[in-house]
């Protein structure tokens, strides 16, 4: 396991970067991103978390790029990415942790939640929505595999208090149900265990064509499972203020994502056969 330590990073990449990602770009490969934190920065409003213009300009010319394969994966569901994303067309995208998929041309190929585990998370929901304030319900988000109780822009003190409020229980309820409990960037999450992007990242690279490279890039703790998945094959990127400890090959700091991708670009337009990388520079 990586563990990066010092000061805040600064927003370029290393030689050593550079170089992996010349032998990852320039030629059919795999990028998959996660979304908030990664390519959106945070808000307390989660429908206001858009992607930068350069980003997104960035990352509609590298979807377009016929060797490379891009794809979202986040802990929101579809629905909400498709509405923020703002690209035409979409990416693959995976929501829920991967428990949505939406292929690029528009099909679904979701995955069904195990009846118990969703039943348990369901009836949780109701009993906090019909116990809890508004205020404080409205931090709640149901989504198809799992429940979500978002903190972000709450003072320190007041989101762990809210935090541990439901955490003894939640906890309990994973263990008898089978579920997953987990901390991320901004809250807590009551999930249906058998699905992470640890999984997506298998299932997408299992798609490649054979010794096609891939590259992670992610910001959060639920991320770590997407880079355990690639550790010592293909190339993890963890995205952060400071470094910390990660299964991560390299971190970067969110203001070097764009560098990133530029690179990532140059090298795809330099392959043999490049098609379909026209556009931004």
């Amino acid at each position: 396991m990586t563990t990066s330590s010092g000061s805040a990073l600064q927003p370029t990449l290393s030689p050593s970067l550079r170089s992996e990602l010349r032998a990852v770009a320039s030629g059919p490969s795999l990028l998959a991103l996660d979304y908030d934190g990664t390519l959106a920065p945070f808000r307390a409003e989660r429908s206001e978390a858009r992607m930068p213009d350069e980003l997104r300009e960035l990352l509609a010319t590298l979807a377009a790029c016929e060797a490379t394969h891009v794809a979202i994966v986040s802990g929101r569901p579809i629905a909400e990415l498709e509405a923020l994303i703002e690209l035409d067309p979409l990416p693959e995208l995976f929501g829920v942790h991967g428990w949505e998929r939406r292929l690029p041309d528009g099909r679904r190929a979701d995955h069904a939640p195990p009846p118990r585990a969703a039943a348990a998370i369901e009836a949780e929901w109701r009993r906090l929505a019909g116990e809890l304030g508004d205020q404080v319900a409205q931090r709640l988000e149901r989504k198809s595999a799992s429940l979500a109780l978002h903190v972000r822009g709450l003072e320190a003190a007041e989101g762990a208090a809210l935090i541990a409020g439901v955490e003894p229980r939640w906890r309990d309820l994973a263990e008898e149900h089978g579920l997953d409990l987990r901390r991320f960037d901004g809250g807590i999450e009551l999930r249906c265990a058998g699905r992470g992007k640890g999984d997506v990242l298998r299932e997408l690279l299992a798609e490649l064509p054979e010794g096609a490279p891939a590259a992670y890039l992610g910001d959060d703790e639920t991320d770590e499972d997407a880079f355990r998945a690639i550790v010592g094959r293909d190339l993890g990127v963890l995205v952060a203020e400071q470094p910390r400890e990660t299964a991560a090959a390299h971190v970067i700091a969110p203001a070097a994502v764009a560098a990133l991708l530029r690179e990532w670009l140059r090298h795809a337009r330099e392959a043999p056969g490049a098609r379909g990388a026209e556009g931004t520079q």
